[in-house]
């Protein structure tokens, strides 16, 4: 069960069996498509990267956007 501590999230939608609820959103809403491609690549080792204040707003706002964010996803299934 250790794989539920991974920071890999493609990995933690499988483990959860969001992935039919994932790729139906992707096709209904192509921003969130977008926005996941942005916040999937974060990982344990991304905290002491040194971002770019770009990269940080993008992934800022792919995480936090309320109409199409993987923040409001997820959360649909909390």
């Amino acid at each position: 069960m250790q794989d539920v501590h991974s920071h890999n999230l493609d990995r933690l939608v499988a483990l959860a069996n969001l992935r039919p609820q994932m790729e139906s959103e992707f096709g209904k809403d192509w921003r969130f498509r977008e926005r996941w491609d942005i916040v999937r690549v974060w990982n344990n080792e991304s905290r002491y990267r040194q971002w770019q204040r770009s990269e940080a707003v993008s992934m800022y706002e792919a995480a936090a956007d309320t109409r199409h964010g993987v923040l409001r996803w997820i959360r649909t299934y909390w």
